[in-house]
């Protein structure tokens, strides 16, 4: 009751619609149904892909979602798209960006309600990743553009704020003006500050704050691809 409470309040409010889905979803299912067993499955497996994720073991994370995955395909669920990005998020680093975007085409993206704000983001994110790999810093420049207005949308300040600093660095390897990087760095940390509550001369005072507090394993792969540009 409180996760529908909660799912529904966050639609009502312009926020992501699709946990209020899901919940409609098991409504809609039948108790003791197949289709109910299904979904109940996938959520588990889901719970445990996300923390195995948090955590940074990747391969777990990518092993308990495609379980999660198969799940929710047969309970008619969206969230079987989140294996697709779990499985790309390891390709990247690996530095097989083209099978990362194989992975990420799989996605309907187009086909997904446009309130599906954070799975768009990732989407969109993860994107970015891959082609920076590939040395297309321009399209994934629009990439990392749509994960921000996604991560907006949804109120997610944290990952809208880590793209806007991954913008403000490929700038820099597309020739920008220190102006225009001084301004994307600007709007990172005016972000940061919301979410902090403080902001100091250089940025947020808390160890650089929201713009450097991604997963450490991503932001330092990212930060060595793009350095040997």
């Amino acid at each position: 009751a409180d996760a529908e409470r909660l799912a529904r309040a966050l639609a009502d409010a312009g926020g992501d619609t699709m946990a209020r889905d899901e919940v409609a979803l098991i409504r809609r299912s039948a108790r003791e149904s197949r289709a109910r067993a299904d979904l109940v499955e996938a959520h588990l497996a889901y719970g445990r892909a996300r923390q195995a994720f948090i955590a940074e073991r990747l391969s777990d994370a990518r092993t308990e979602m495609d379980a999660a995955a198969a799940a929710f395909a047969r309970g008619g669920s969206a969230y079987r798209h989140w294996a697709s990005i779990y499985r790309a998020i390891p390709a990247w680093i690996a530095g097989d960006a083209g099978g990362a975007l194989g992975q990420l085409v799989s996605i309907p993206i187009d086909g997904l309600p446009v309130s599906y704000f954070h799975l768009r983001g990732r989407i969109w994110w993860t994107k970015a990743m891959a082609l920076e790999v590939l040395g297309k810093f321009d399209v994934a420049r629009t990439a990392l553009e749509k994960a921000r207005a996604a991560f907006h949308s949804a109120g997610e300040l944290e990952y809208e704020t880590v793209n806007t600093s991954y913008l403000a660095t490929i700038g820099s390897f597309l020739g920008e003006s220190q102006e225009d990087l001084s301004k994307a760095a600007r709007s990172c940390w005016r972000s940061a500050a919301r979410e902090e509550g403080d902001i100091g001369t250089n940025g947020p005072n808390k160890g650089g704050g929201i713009c450097e507090r991604t997963s450490p394993r991503l932001a330092n792969t990212y930060v060595a691809i793009i350095s040997r540009r």
